[in-house]
């Protein structure tokens, strides 16, 4: 369990925030990227995962999350 705050902060490999942003939106999973979170766009690589919803909410979303990021790599 992380030490504090309300979201993890992950690096993403091979896909863009945005791109992943878009491609959740479409599986029924909303989030913010990284990069709405710099002034010039510096974390798009990044993505901000709020991890305070209920075990099962979280683990619906890693499946959507999944998802999207296998759509965004094809």
């Amino acid at each position: 369990m992380p030490p504090g705050g309300l979201a993890l902060w992950l690096r993403l490999a091979g896909v863009r925030g945005d791109d992943l942003a878009a491609a959740a939106a479409e599986c029924g999973l909303a989030f913010f990227p990284g990069s709405r979170f710099s002034a010039d766009g510096t974390l798009s690589g990044w993505l901000r995962m709020p991890y305070t919803a209920p075990p099962e909410a979280l683990d619906r979303a890693a499946a959507q999350l999944r998802r999207a990021h296998h759509t965004c790599r094809r």
